[in-house]
């Protein structure tokens, strides 16, 4: 029994140096991956990771600077409803245009505003359609930090009030 057991033992040492040494010749390598394979893909996975992360940071970008401009067009909007109420109140005060620098509470972004009044210049077909309409246009600029600028525009019409006698 003991010979049977050596006669084994023995047999299995022979197919695992034969198994080795075939690995050796090549027949077995069909398996696992190199190293240059292993940092091929990792170089491949860092560039493309880099490209995702830069893509990320631009829409960021992209994002605030949107922001800006939605909250620059809320303000000028808002400067023109303004503007309106003061053209009803007091034509000439309003006819001479206003330039104004603010700062919205809680922003550190500056902002200017210019408004210009224009009389709307007709043809003489149509005198009597563009009679005493004036052209507004706020504009609304401004500078957050060094780099970051933006200027906005809001254009519309507004008729000048005929001259009301008081009773």
């Amino acid at each position: 029994m003991a010979s049977k057991k050596g006669f084994i033992l023995l047999e299995r040492s022979r197919l695992i140096r034969k198994s080795f040494s075939n690995r050796i010749k090549g027949l077995y390598f069909l398996t696992g991956f190199t190293l240059l394979e292993i940092m091929v893909s990792v170089a491949i996975l860092s560039v493309g990771l880099t490209l995702i992360l830069q893509g990320f940071a631009h829409s960021l970008n992209v994002l605030r600077i949107s922001q800006d401009n939605l909250e620059a067009t809320l303000l000028a909007e808002n400067k023109m409803a303004e503007m309106q109420i003061q053209a009803k109140e007091d034509w000439d005060t309003f006819a001479g245009g206003a330039d104004e620098q603010f700062s919205p509470e809680g922003s550190n972004i500056n902002y200017v505003w210019k408004m210009e009044v224009e009389p709307v210049k007709s043809s003489e077909d149509s005198a009597e359609e563009f009679k005493n309409l004036n052209e507004v246009r706020i504009t609304l600029a401004w500078k957050e930090g060094v780099r970051r600028r933006g200027r906005i525009s809001v254009v519309t019409y507004i008729r000048k009030p005929e001259k009301q006698s008081k009773i």
